[in-house]
């Protein structure tokens, strides 16, 4: 006990002392600024976590939307060989499919106007050119 008694006279003792005292405001001003920056480091430090945490999820989210832009590309290619192939049939269907033009030049050839009026008359043109 009595070496605390000692303590807290010599305590009392520089309390009272100006340069003491100067110590004790130098000090609770360090101790201040202390708290100030480890407050402003505590809130800088759960900033970069929510930071973190944001671009994260973020990321995911690229992530998924990545994948299912790929699938979309891939069923939007597949759909697009199968019309470019249903394409190419309708253009050979077109083809082959007559006019009405040459329907019509086919049904005059095969009439029998075709026959007894103008046949004839080629068949005798090439007649005279044989002969000449």
């Amino acid at each position: 006990m009595v070496a605390t008694d000692a303590i807290s006279y010599w305590i009392c003792a520089w309390a009272t002392q100006p340069w003491f005292l100067g110590y004790l405001d130098r000090n609770k001003q360090l101790v201040d600024d202390a708290r100030k920056k480890s407050k402003a480091l505590t809130d800088a430090v759960q900033l970069k976590d929510q930071t973190f945490e944001r671009l994260t999820r973020r990321n995911d989210e690229n992530l998924r939307l990545k994948k299912q832009l790929e699938t979309t590309i891939l069923e939007a290619s597949k759909v697009k060989r199968g019309l470019d192939s249903a394409l190419a049939e309708v253009y050979e269907m077109n083809e082959s499919i007559p006019t009405e033009r040459e329907i019509f030049v086919y049904e005059f050839l095969g009439s029998q106007a075709f026959r007894y009026t103008i046949r004839p008359h080629c068949t005798w043109e090439v007649q005279l050119e044989q002969r000449k």
